[in-house]
């Protein structure tokens, strides 16, 4: 066996080695907390900028839908303007000068 003193030695070293296991964990503890609060800032960063990364692609769809939409009017309010013929050359008497005015 062992005496009494020895007993109530390792009695102490006991106690002392489960603060010392209880702050351990607590640090531990802690430390986890402080990187799972890091982790989620992280990722509530990256869900943001993905948000705003979706509402610029939104905004400029809808921009180019915009333009395209007016450069349509545009187009058919020119061809209304220029009617049916629009696409033929105009003959003008310049083009009937042309001819008979040189030899060979």
């Amino acid at each position: 066996g062992s005496t009494r003193e020895e007993r109530v030695q390792v009695f102490a070293d006991q106690i002392s080695q489960c603060q010392d296991n209880a702050a351990n964990r607590a640090h531990e503890g802690m430390t986890d907390a402080a990187l799972n609060r890091q982790a989620e800032f992280t990722r509530k960063q990256l869900v943001m900028m993905e948000r705003e990364k979706q509402r610029m692609k939104r905004a400029m769809a809808m921009e180019i839908a915009s333009h395209n939409q007016s450069m349509l009017a545009q187009q058919k309010e020119t061809a209304t303007q220029l009617g049916r013929d629009a696409h033929r050359n105009k003959i003008t008497p310049d083009f009937f000068e042309q001819f008979g005015t040189g030899t060979r």
